[in-house]
This record gives C-alpha cells, structure tokens and sequence, in this order.
C-alpha cells in the first residue's frame, strides 16, 4: 500500500518518531506505538511489511514493543487505552481470535496486583 489518508500518514510519521525509542528503558513509547498501529487500522501493512521500503517499519517493530521485558505492562497500557476506545479494542479483537480474552487476563492481573499492594 503506497497511499494512505491523512490520519494514516500522519501516524506513520508518529510511529518512525517512536521507532528509535522502542528498545529504551520506558514503556510508553512501546506502549504509544502500539495504541497508533491500532487506531489507525495498521496493523496487518506493519506485520505484512507493507511499510517496511518506503517508511522503515515493520511486524519486527511492532514485535519488539511486547519484547523488552515489559509486555505486561504494554499490554495492560493497551488495554487500558482500549477500554475508553472502541477502535483500539476492536483492533485487538481483529489481530486473533482469543486476543482480546488473553490481554484482558493479562490487565486484570495486573490490576489485581496494584489493588493487592494499596
């Protein structure tokens, strides 16, 4: 795909920002880059590799967001982010079957371990 709308392009811009920052210590760019593939409906041209030549972004990018040692806490700022968005969850509902059940284990454990702590 060579063209996108505006919405698109401009998250492609956002997303190559983000990109240098995926490997750092802090989970929110990985956790931003996610959220952008998502709502903007990216998610099969960036693990096809559709934006791989023209923008420098691929499924590797998106792979090494869950790959730092943080994925809970990426997965749980997803989902988060897909509880108030419908577009976001739905995204997750359309990367697999079962995606949406298993990251949703995954915040709810999460919470459940902050609740536990206060």
């Amino acid at each position: 795909m060579s063209s996108f709308d505006f919405e698109a392009a401009d998250t492609i811009t956002m997303l190559r920002t983000l990109k240098p920052r995926l490997a750092g210590k802090n989970s929110d760019p990985r956790i931003c880059f996610v959220i952008a593939v998502l709502k903007a409906g990216l998610y099969t041209n960036i693990i096809r590799h559709d934006l791989l030549d023209r923008y420098a972004l691929s499924g590797r990018d998106f792979d090494t967001c869950f790959e730092m040692g943080d994925r809970s806490a990426v997965v749980h700022g997803v989902v988060k982010r897909a509880l108030v968005d419908d577009a976001v969850k739905q995204a997750i509902c359309d990367m697999g079957a079962g995606n949406w059940e298993a990251w949703k284990k995954t915040f709810d454990d999460a919470e459940s371990i902050q609740s536990d702590l206060f």
